[in-house]
């Protein structure tokens, strides 16, 4: 008898050491819940649908972790407040292979956020329907649809949606439905892999969002789309990347009954089979502002598609199209735009800033605000700054006694003073901070002694230029500050 109870006493004190210590903390919640949860309750199991009713608040601090174990949601109809930080986020977790719901913002919620929330796996990641939430800094992994809006005018920002899972299609990072949302400074990427299923960055149905600063990547083995937009007239589309791959169908912006402002946007688009990629495709009674952007080909693309049956009448104004078999297609390339290489840094792996020699740098509209370097804009969504350009010269010859520049910093004129001891044959360059050529002397013999000219910059704005004195001996550089 003593025997047998060391037994059983021996085989609990096994089970109770082999038991994860973790499983003792666990918090099981369900149904209708508020107050305020903390990590110290981790892990929170998800038994069934969380409701946050009418006039109460649930608040998650930073660490919390959420698990779900069937199709539920969360489902808001007071305040959700989620609190995460950075390095410290909220986890929202499936525990096997059924997908949850997301959570969901329903009529009646209000001065709801998401902030440092990490929401993984759900069939939809977010929906706001007739609701405001605002998404901060969150990453939503989600199967088929990344943010929902209906009837809601919600904000996110500086976040990460991908969407797409084997099985899944017609996947859309962001859909707006009557919603028009701020999205901003967010990564976006889309991919179907079932074949002839399609995939879309954000989806505009009679909405008018503001999407600005976002980076847009899509892969489809059907439709590939960055910006589908239906009905919309007021959006601006601006600074934003838009990278798409469709192995059948491919289009950067897809309009229909839609005249967005599109300015500073680079698109970039590439088709596998023979339909022809397209950079913005006008389908019906489309009258897009297209300024400032670049639009960038695969070869056998086409940069503007004018349906001839849609009544369109975009207005194309200081772009710049490359690699593309026809340009335009029913429409005209209009005052300021180019044909020539934007000379991206590294465009196999996605990097579209501009190389110092871009002919894309200061070539923007001279009626839109400046660069931040205050320069004139340039095209594209990524600005070469100027401010950081420092010319590195040839070792200085020793026959110069002198190159100055007087007065300087100046507003109007300046005049540079070269002093030899002896003459010499050389030339005066002017250049902007990214190295580009603005004015040249057409000098060939350099006098003994003082030898002036006057620069006089005209429309140029207020910025850091350099005057490069080269000779056979060697080069000179002379800083100069232009104020007005």
């Amino acid at each position: 008898m003593l025997a047998r109870k060391f037994l059983v006493w021996f085989s609990r004190r096994c089970l109770f050491l082999f038991i994860p210590v973790g499983i003792f903390a666990q918090t099981h919640v369900s149904g209708p819940v508020e107050g305020v949860w903390s990590s110290s309750g981790n892990p929170y199991y998800v038994d069934n649908t969380l409701i946050v009713l009418h006039n109460t608040t649930l608040v998650l601090n930073p660490g919390v972790e959420l698990y779900f174990n069937s199709p539920d949601s969360v489902r808001v109809y007071g305040t959700l407040l989620v609190q995460g930080e950075e390095g410290d986020s909220v986890l929202f977790r499936n525990l096997d292979t059924t997908s949850w719901r997301g959570i969901w913002f329903l009529n009646g919620s209000g001065g709801c956020s998401l902030n440092y929330a990490s929401i993984s796996a759900p069939l939809w990641g977010v929906q706001c329907v007739y609701s405001q939430p605002t998404i901060n800094h969150c990453a939503i992994l989600a199967k088929t649809v990344g943010i929902k809006g209906i009837y809601s005018d919600f904000e996110v920002s500086n976040s990460i949606i991908s969407v797409g899972a084997d099985g899944a299609s017609d996947t859309k990072g962001i859909e707006l439905y009557h919603s028009d949302a701020n999205i901003s400074g967010t990564r976006i990427y889309s991919t179907v892999n079932p074949s002839g299923e399609n995939a879309f960055g954000i989806w505009i149905d009679y909405s008018e969002p503001q999407i600005i600063y976002n980076m847009i990547f899509i892969n489809a083995t059907g439709m590939a789309c960055g910006i589908q937009g239906t009905g919309t007239s007021k959006s601006t589309i601006r600074y934003n990347l838009i990278q798409t791959h469709g192995q059948n169908i491919c289009f950067g912006i897809s309009l229909t009954l839609s005249s967005p402002n599109l300015l500073n946007n680079t698109i970039a688009v590439e088709a596998d089979l023979n339909f022809p990629a397209k950079d913005i495709y006008l389908i019906e009674d489309s009258d897009p502002l297209i300024q400032n952007c670049i639009l960038f080909g695969d070869g056998a693309s086409e940069g503007v598609y004018d349906n001839p049956l849609g009544g369109n009448e975009p207005l194309i104004r200081y772009c710049d199209f490359y690699n593309h078999y026809q340009n335009v297609v029913g429409c005209s390339l209009g005052v300021g735009t180019m044909v020539v290489d934007p000379l991206f840094v590294n465009p196999p792996v996605s990097d579209f800033h501009l190389m110092r020699e871009s002919s894309c740098i200061d070539a923007g509209n001279p009626l839109s605000p400046p660069d931040p370097d205050l320069t004139r804009a340039d095209l594209g969504c990524f600005y070469y700054d100027q401010s950081t350009y420092v010319p590195s010269p040839a070792p200085a010859p020793v026959n110069f006694a002198l190159f100055g520049a007087f007065p300087n910093p100046f507003n109007a004129q300046v005049e540079l003073v070269v002093t030899l001891p002896q003459a010499q044959i050389g030339r005066i360059s002017i250049y902007n901070q990214a190295g580009r050529l603005v004015h040249h002397f057409p000098v060939g013999l350099l006098q003994a002694g003082e030898n002036r000219y006057v620069w006089d910059p005209l429309n140029l704005s207020s910025s850091i230029y350099w005057a490069e004195l080269r000779t056979e001996q060697g080069v000179l550089v002379q800083k100069l500050n232009l104020v007005k």
